[in-house]
């Protein structure tokens, strides 16, 4: 069977800090006396663990598991470590999540809740999220109207990576070491121990379980980015469909409308040319008429003067008609007729 090769991660370890998950996850392995550091740099007492993993996973069997950057233990406390570089991973409801899971193990059945564990929840950030320029941020539950503590045991720690002290505390020796890349310029004596050894002469299960850390988490970078551009395309898509449709919407009312408004345009036109032809023909049948009237005025007039020239005998019927402007034939009727 071959060995596996060992992978070159030199560039990687070159620039390594101790706020990088893939060298910090292999850096506080089993080593609970570098863990010791950062809890007695945090914390007011004097600490002692029994236990300690890094990516240690709680699981929830009816919800979202979690996975612990540094878990350590002593019979009545648990501590959670977490190294945050985007101020989005250091949430209050983040915090919130993370103190109730150590919670769910931290009593066992038939317990008295009186006998759960205190716990610490302690979020290392590369930022000062906050932004009051402390070292380090306490929340605690508190009786507002008493203004006091609750005490319930439940403890959460921001600390400030982006602080920069001018004092020797062995916290702000701990912010400090946490962005150094050279272990020579690192303040604590146990964590810098650790940081040469794991820097010049890291063992090949070392090796590989950074190379491992950093292919997950390219992985989960790629997915991330997948994941954006994903919704950017969607995003995108939804707009242009929204347009289309918008535009298919639009169309076909606009249709709708023409019609509507052809039909009410009809209508309208239709009334003002009723309008406007009965005026004309109105006029044109008031001229008709008129002249109907006019020529019958006229045609009994001439028939009267017709009659009074026959009544002479002496003038000749065509002179008459053509004198009153009648036929010889009517001439004859009225001759006849007299």
């Amino acid at each position: 069977m071959s060995k596996r090769k060992i992978p070159d991660i030199s560039g990687f370890l070159k620039d390594a800090t101790l706020m990088d998950d893939f060298f910090m996850t292999v850096f506080f392995q089993d080593r609970p006396e570098c863990v010791k550091e950062l809890l007695n740099a945090f914390l007011p007492f004097e600490v002692t663990i029994t236990a300690m993993s890094t990516q240690y996973t709680i699981d929830n069997v009816n919800g979202r598991d979690v996975t612990l950057d540094i878990y350590a233990k002593y019979p009545d406390k648990d501590y959670d470590i977490e190294i945050q570089r985007r101020s989005d991973g250091a949430k209050p409801q983040r915090a919130r999540f993370h103190s109730s899971m150590l919670d769910t193990k931290a009593l066992g059945q038939k317990q008295k809740f009186t006998e759960i564990n205190d716990s610490y929840v302690i979020f290392i950030t590369e930022y000062d999220i906050f932004k009051l320029n402390k070292p380090i941020y306490h929340i605690e539950r508190t009786i507002f109207e008493a203004d006091k503590q609750f005490n319930d045991g439940s403890h959460i720690i921001y600390v400030n990576g982006a602080y920069k002290g001018t004092g020797n505390s062995k916290l702000e020796d701990i912010i400090h070491d946490f962005k150094c890349k050279d272990a020579a310029k690192m303040r604590n004596k146990i964590l810098r121990s650790r940081f040469e050894e794991l820097k010049v002469n890291p063992t090949e299960k070392e090796i590989d379980d950074m190379s491992d850390s950093i292919d997950l988490r390219f992985k989960a970078l790629i997915n991330e980015v997948r994941d954006e551009v994903l919704d950017e395309v969607r995003h995108q898509v939804r707009n242009e469909v929204r347009d289309e449709i918008l535009d298919e919407v639009r169309h076909q009312v606009r249709d709708e409308v023409r019609n509507e408004v052809r039909d009410e345009v009809r209508d309208e036109v239709r009334d003002e040319v009723r309008h406007q032809v009965r005026d004309e023909v109105r006029d044109e049948v008031r001229n008709e008429v008129r002249d109907e009237i006019l020529d019958e005025a006229y045609s009994k007039n001439s028939k009267e003067i017709a009659k009074s020239m026959l009544v002479s005998g002496i003038i000749p019927d065509e002179k008459i008609a053509e004198w009153c402007r009648l036929s010889v034939e009517q001439i004859r009727e009225l001759r006849d007729s007299a």
